[in-house]
């Protein structure tokens, strides 16, 4: 695992997910408890092409989605940190904004 992908493996456990590869088309590939089933493990992540977070349940107005988001937007953005994990902070903290609460 790269530096970056360490960082964003330490940012995982920050905010109580996990942490799965990355593949071709997603990102930064977080594994979360789903909010309405706490049984089942949902990934949410970003699409590599375009920056897009999304949630593997589909759902249009996903709480998963602004759960793992609204945790990320949490973290301040470190100058300790490298620039691609900051990047993905700050890109986080925009969908977050932008998401219904």
């Amino acid at each position: 695992m790269n530096e970056d992908g360490a960082q964003v493996a330490r940012i995982a456990t920050q905010i109580g997910s996990g942490l799965i590869p990355d593949n071709n088309e997603w990102i930064h590939r977080f594994t979360t408890r789903s909010t309405a089933s706490p049984r089942e493990i949902h990934t949410v992540a970003q699409r590599r092409t375009d920056g897009a977070w999304a949630c593997s349940c589909r759902a249009p107005h996903c709480r998963n989605l602004t759960d793992t988001l609204r945790r990320l937007a949490r973290l301040p953005i470190g100058q300790t940190l490298r620039p691609a994990v900051r990047a993905m902070l700050a890109s986080a903290r925009t969908a977050h904004d932008g998401s219904p609460e």
